[in-house]
C-alpha cells in the first residue's frame, strides 16, 4: 500500500509541471498587434504588443479572457472586438481570422477580423 501511495504521488508531480503550460498568440500579420482590455482601449494603452511576424507567451498555467486586438494597416485599422485563450492553450492571428486553439492543438474558436476605428498609438489613421 506504502508503495503505491508513493506511485501516486510521484506521477502527481509529473503531471502537474504538464498542465501549467502557458498561453501564446502568434501573429501572422505584417503589422505590429496592440492586444488589450476593454478598458485599456478606453484609455488608448496596450496590455501588451507582438511584433510583426511575432509571438507572445504568457505566464505559466494561464489563459487569456476578455481580450481584444488591433493594429494599424495602411489607411485603415484591423479589430477583433473579445477573444478568449484557455489555460495553456494558443491563438494564431491572420489577415481575416483569429484562429484559438486548447493546447492539445483541437480548434475551440474563430473569430474574424474587421475594419475597425483607430484607437492607441495610431489612432490619427482614418478608415477607408
Amino acid at each position: 500500500m506504502k508503495r503505491l501511495f508513493i506511485a501516486l504521488l510521484l506521477a502527481t508531480a509529473l503531471l502537474l509541471p504538464a498542465s501549467a503550460q502557458a498561453y501564446a498568440i502568434y501573429n501572422h500579420v505584417d503589422h505590429e498587434i496592440c492586444v488589450g482590455t476593454k478598458a485599456s482601449a478606453f484609455f488608448g494603452f496596450c496590455t501588451f504588443t507582438i511584433r510583426a511576424y511575432g509571438h507572445h507567451s504568457g505566464a505559466h498555467g494561464s489563459g487569456l479572457k476578455n481580450h481584444g486586438m488591433i493594429w494599424h494597416a495602411p489607411k485603415t485599422c484591423r479589430c477583433v472586438a473579445v477573444f478568449d485563450i484557455p489555460d495553456g492553450g494558443y491563438a494564431r492571428v491572420y489577415d481575416n481570422v483569429v484562429k484559438v486553439y486548447k493546447h492539445s492543438g483541437k480548434q475551440v474558436a474563430s473569430h474574424d477580423v474587421y475594419n475597425c476605428d483607430c484607437w492607441g498609438s495610431g489612432r490619427g489613421q482614418k478608415k477607408p
